[in-house]
């Protein structure tokens, strides 16, 4: 590990330093503009010390791995700060997505209270979530990675652990008891999170996390409806595969809906489950590939979907359709469909096209009206925030001390509800956020946080405040309706694809043969719906075909994964 203290031996070595971290291909500034000296006091006795987080039951394997992080020397600065008398500088590579064209991250609440308490300040440079892929592929082949990146490791071929080997990214794990403790602390609390984030007692990334465990939060996503066309043809709430016929039936004749439902090109209908027909699910403690190992439940599945497709319910423009070339509240808005899949910003979109639609959550779709499903997998993780630190970066003690402040106590306020007077104000002793947030002429209220506050930057995220920021009726009532059938004394059945880790090696033979695997998937399936390819004839074929493609390989790496991740 690199050392500040050691850095101070040499004054020309530290001037350079601070001119040009995670700027590697620029000069360092003159002499004359560069700090005499810089400053880093003692750290005071308990300046290691995690804020106030719940207790944490290690498991015997997270002690392991906890344990040999705290062997970490004590920090060389004061990590909750100031880091240096003199300004430091980061650069960071941000994702903007369009809605957010006109503001500035850096304006953000986040970043002027990190720079306050620590002295530190981020260059950012912000790019677009339209071309996040190709741009960042463009860094990583010229080499000139910025000093902390965003979600590196959704975009990075093989993952992040794949961009350590690689020597993209750092290894965060050595720094963190020392310089991110109260985020160490969080992150063990949570046996999910930990177990996602940390592989091999290595990390790649630090990621937001809720004040809440499990948090509910995780349930934002599911299926709506368009409650005022339910309302004016007097219907009832669908509940059953059967309602929910009946309902699209009634979309398509009185209001001419080409697409009642919003397929979309993965060719996921929203009743898989009523048949068991999961992609990837689990059997008690063994992974099941449906499409090779549940092949009666996923041929019931392809023939429901095949008779939607017979009776227009969605029309073959599903073949290409995603959110870019099909969006969703753009369908909604002109009537092309009153049922879709979403998470709950489409309720704000929507809100924005036209304030008089009105549309509303469903609990799943199951086969009789009191049927139950499995209680999915839940973490304090908010996935979408994310950021690591790349191996260009001179400084990563600072980086990661940086990241960790955002999940202090002293920070806390400001990251959340932004700045007293202006974004909040404070009523019988808690957090309202003001007009500006809950009314703002220019953004709805749940994208305002991201303007004003906390720019997708990780963070400990108050639960209270992410329900604050979604001021729409139907926004507030979807989380219990997503769970209004869910039993959590049921076995969990769905792999926890979006919690396990693969090791370097299984990384690099997924992304061989997965890619490929994936293709053939979804042209078949979009052939069996449409009816170019029979279920009863041709599915015996497409299991041979993905056998012969290596499914069988990537399923016994599941398999690993999943027994490490459970270990």
């Amino acid at each position: 590990m690199k050392k500040l203290l050691a850095m101070l031996l040499c004054l020309s070595t530290v001037l350079g330093l601070f001119a040009s971290c995670g700027s590697p291909a620029t000069e360092p500034a003159p002499a004359s503009s560069a700090p005499e000296e810089v400053s880093v006091e003692e750290p005071p006795e308990n300046e290691a010390e995690a804020t106030d987080v719940p207790e944490i039951e290690d498991s015997e394997e997270e002690a392991e791995e906890a344990s040999a992080v705290e062997e970490t020397e004590e920090a060389e600065f004061d990590i909750y700060g100031p880091i240096s008398d003199e300004t430091i500088t980061l650069t960071y590579w941000k994702l903007w997505p369009p809605f957010l064209e006109g503001f500035d991250p850096m304006d953000a609440s986040l970043f002027s209270t990190l720079y306050d308490a620590l002295n530190v300040k981020v260059d950012v440079t912000t790019i677009g979530t339209d071309s996040a892929d190709t741009k960042f592929n463009l860094m990583v082949a010229s080499g000139d990675y910025l000093d902390i990146i965003e979600n590196a490791g959704s975009n990075y071929s093989g993952g992040g652990f794949k961009a350590i080997q690689d020597e993209v990214l750092i290894d965060m794990m050595p720094y963190m008891a020392t310089y991110a403790p109260d985020y160490w602390a969080l992150l063990q609390s949570d046996p999910v999170a930990m177990k996602t984030m940390v592989s091999d007692n290595q990390m790649a990334e630090m990621v937001s996390l809720y004040d809440q465990e499990p948090c509910p939060m995780s349930g934002q996503s599911g299926l709506w409806i368009r409650q005022d066309w339910l309302n004016e043809q007097n219907l009832d709430t669908p509940s059953t595969l059967e309602d929910i016929e009946k309902v699209l039936q009634v979309f398509k004749d009185e209001y001419g809906c080409s697409d009642a439902f919003a397929a979309r090109e993965t060719c996921d209908m929203p009743f898989h489950h009523v048949f068991g027909a999961y992609e990837w699910s689990l059997d008690g403690d063994k992974v099941v590939y449906g499409y090779t190992d549940t092949k009666d439940a996923m041929k019931e599945y392809l023939k429901t979907a095949h008779k939607w497709f017979e009776e227009g319910y969605f029309s073959s423009g599903f073949i290409t359709a995603n959110d870019t070339t099909m969006p969703k509240s753009g369908m909604v808005v002109n009537q092309s469909t009153g049922l879709f899949d979403a998470d709950i910003l489409i309720v704000s979109e929507v809100n924005v096209l036209n304030p008089d639609i009105e549309i509303s959550a469903l609990a799943p779709i199951t086969k009789n009206a009191d049927d139950q499903v499995p209680y999915g997998w839940t973490s304090r993780m908010n996935s979408s925030n994310k950021a690591s630190v790349s191996t260009n970066c001179e400084i990563p003690e600072v980086a990661v001390a940086y990241i960790n402040y955002a999940f202090t106590e002293q920070a806390f306020m400001a990251v959340n509800w932004g700045t007293e007077g202006e974004t909040y104000t404070m009523e019988n002793g808690e957090p309202v956020f003001t007009d500006l947030m809950l009314n703002n002429p220019n953004l709805p209220a749940s994208f305002t946080p991201l303007a004003y506050i906390s720019p997708g930057f990780p963070f400990l995220k108050s639960y209270d405040m992410a329900l604050a920021s979604y001021n729409h009726p139907a926004q507030k009532a979807c989380f219990d309706i997503f769970a209004s059938k869910t039993d959590k004394s049921l076995p969990k059945i769905d792999f926890p694809k979006d919690f396990v880790s693969f090791t370097t090696e299984e990384s690099e033979t997924i992304a061989q043969y997965q890619s490929d695997i994936d293709t053939y998937v979804t042209e078949s399936l979009a052939k069996f719906i449409t009816g170019d390819l029979d279920v009863d004839k041709d599915y015996d074929a497409f299991v041979s075909q993905l056998e012969a493609m290596n499914a069988g390989e990537i399923k016994n790496i599941y398999q690993t994964a999943y027994d490490r991740f459970m270990a």
